[in-house]
């Protein structure tokens, strides 16, 4: 973000989409020569009925809308921010970039940390307390929407309280979630990635249509946003498969 910032600044916004240009292009040749096995796995079915059982699955089902609604929250966000921050309160481009760079550098610290954490801490309180600190992130954006803050520090530090909170549960609950139905690891990575994409998209369209230049409809739409997520969350830990998983100190070197 810091990056895309300035040159946003010195090339302008179509200099941002040739720098995801080369980027992608690096992504493709790296994944090309990097991929084992081209082949394929002819045992998969890429038929939409195959998608029918994870509908069906109640405990993934509860992990997959848990994990959609925390990251609706975050990249909701993400989307907003440079509307109000740039065009409402008075943050220039040149240091913008600094402010969404903080919650992004934040969040990939405590996910690299987050191994070692886990396996000193246990997964079990690491995941109470990410939940209890996206809670206090939450609680945040509640009463900073209630006083219509006009301060980007203090919407952006509620916003690192959250994304702290948030690396635990989407390093455990996330992997765990895969292997609860056998052999449908991938369609529940993609439903999962595909429920947080469609849920982010309404959420914003939702917010664009309230939007009144204030924190207020950002804020509160977070708020309920993580409000679900957590409690979401903290029913996946009754969830058989999870809560074995969660105990198991093997399963945390392994995480």
């Amino acid at each position: 973000p810091v990056v895309g910032s300035y040159v946003n600044l010195y090339a302008g916004w179509r200099g941002n989409f040739w720098v995801l240009f080369l980027m992608s292009v690096g992504a493709l040749i790296g994944g090309y020569f990097t991929i084992l096995d081209r082949k394929g796995n002819e045992s998969i079915v890429l038929s939409p009925m195959a998608y029918k059982p994870l509908f069906l699955s109640r405990d993934l089902m509860i992990c997959i809308l848990g994990m959609s609604f925390l990251s609706m929250t975050y990249w909701l966000f993400v989307a907003m921010a440079p509307i109000l921050y740039m065009d409402n309160l008075g943050v220039p481009l040149s240091e913008f970039g600094f402010y969404q760079g903080a919650m992004c550098g934040v969040f990939s610290i405590v996910s690299l940390l987050s191994p070692r954490i886990l396996e000193k801490w246990g997964q079990r309180p690491m995941l109470i307390l990410g939940n209890w600190l996206c809670a206090i992130g939450g609680i945040l954006f509640f009463i900073l929407s209630l006083f219509v803050t006009d301060n980007p520090i203090y919407i952006t530090g509620a916003m690192l309280i959250f994304s702290i909170g948030a690396v635990f549960p989407c390093n455990i609950i996330y992997p765990l979630s895969l292997e609860i139905l056998p052999n449908s690891s991938g369609r529940s990575a993609a439903l999962m990635n595909s429920m947080r994409l469609l849920l982010t998209a309404g959420a914003v369209q939702g917010v664009g249509i309230f939007y009144d230049g204030s924190f207020l409809p950002i804020g509160m739409t977070m708020f309920f946003s993580m409000g679900i997520g957590v409690v979401l969350i903290m029913w996946t830990m009754r969830l058989q498969n999870v809560k074995e998983s969660i105990n198991t100190p093997t399963a945390v070197a392994a995480s």
